[in-house]
């Protein structure tokens, strides 16, 4: 009993550690790969094309520049599958892989399918960067929503 005993506390002691060190390793990979998508959020914001498509009246010519440049970010990174930009008045609306549209004060993205609530204006401005895990019956999709530092 004292052998068997000992032999199945080595052995837990010894999983235990395994899943540490795994855990330990996925969340330094896992930070390397959001310190990645910071830095597409940075870029972003400093990108010449959607600068001049916040101030201009025609925004054809720099939404299609400035879908280029998101969907150029997406493809650079594996943790990401869309970017979606809304403009603050809401009448703008650019994403590079999925549709977005919006419906009276909401917004959806169509995910396989299906829409997918985007909880616009409840994240961003705390200066907090959360992530936030959405679902419906059909998907599901972990959403970040990188601070604008300001209410608007």
């Amino acid at each position: 009993m004292a052998f068997r005993y000992q032999l199945r506390r080595i052995y837990y002691t010894e999983q235990d550690d395994r899943i540490r060190q795994n855990l330990l390793l996925f969340r330094q990979s896992f930070d390397t790969d959001l310190d990645a998508v910071f830095n597409i959020h940075y870029n972003l914001c400093q990108n010449t094309n959607l600068k001049i498509l916040r101030c201009s009246g025609d925004s054809s010519w720099y939404s299609s520049l400035s879908v280029r440049d998101m969907r150029q970010f997406t493809d650079a990174n594996h943790l990401i599958s869309d970017i979606v930009y809304i403009q603050d008045t809401g009448e703008l609306i650019l994403a590079c892989r999925n549709y977005v549209y919006k419906s009276r004060d909401d917004y959806y993205i169509m995910l396989e399918g299906s829409p997918l609530k985007i909880p616009v204006g409840m994240y961003g401005h705390e200066n907090r960067n959360p992530m936030v895990y959405v679902k419906n019956h059909e998907t599901s999709a972990l959403l970040l929503f990188p601070s604008t530092k300001s209410t608007r």
